[in-house]
């Protein structure tokens, strides 16, 4: 579970009680329908037993407590655990260029063919390409992704995420949004000439056959 391509587990957006004001009223149980909250069944308390699966800014269960039992942190935390992991991942992708300008030319080869099959396995897939073409015309917010795809918001912050791992995406804050951007102009010439050679197969009847029967 990933949030604008963060895993979920880093980002600590979640309700924390106060027991001594918790009049076990259930309310939040209620209205939360992720499983966060759980009534104890020894006695009239909440309890949050699903952290993670909140979702990230909302705060309404906190606004339905009578007692005002619930509380969140300042939204900041979010924005500062996002900020957090991308310098540490850009870290990550530093170190790994300087790994690898220093392997043996026979491990050099072998680590480059296993990078050349990840970026062909990020290309292959359906999502990814409709966001990578999207992306084609400039800079997109999330928000905007979404629903230009009409997929859930989690299914494509996994798959900017995998673009973004692999180097094909990168992304960048704009106050509350964060906006992606294909990262070379090169993959937008791959995607081009990968749009023309599949032009030219569609020309071949066993290419159509195998397309169609796949």
């Amino acid at each position: 579970m990933t949030y604008f391509g963060v895993p979920r587990q880093q980002i600590p957006w979640f309700p924390t009680i106060t027991h001594s004001k918790c009049q076990g009223c259930g309310k939040c149980v209620e209205f939360c329908k992720r499983g966060v909250f759980k009534l104890k069944k020894n006695q009239p308390k909440a309890v949050v037993i699903k952290p993670y699966h909140c979702v990230i800014a909302c705060s309404k269960c906190a606004d339905l407590c009578p007692e005002k039992a619930i509380t969140f942190p300042d939204l900041s935390v979010v924005y500062n655990a996002m900020d957090k992991y991308w310098k540490e991942e850009s870290q990550k992708n530093i170190h790994r260029m300087k790994k690898m300008r220093s392997l043996s030319p026979s491990v050099k080869n072998k680590t480059f063919l296993n990078l050349q099959v990840s970026l062909l396995k990020a290309l292959a897939d359906p999502t990814r390409l409709k966001i990578l073409h999207f992306l084609k015309t400039g800079e997109k917010c999330q928000c905007e992704i979404v629903p230009h795809l009409r997929r859930s918001q989690s299914t494509i912050s996994e798959h900017l995420q995998l673009l973004a791992n692999i180097g094909i995406v990168k992304s960048r804050k704009d106050g509350r949004k964060i906006l992606y951007k294909i990262r070379e102009e090169k993959i937008i010439s791959i995607l081009d000439n990968i749009d023309k050679l599949t032009q030219d197969l569609s020309t071949y009847s066993k290419a159509l056959e195998t397309i169609t029967n796949s």
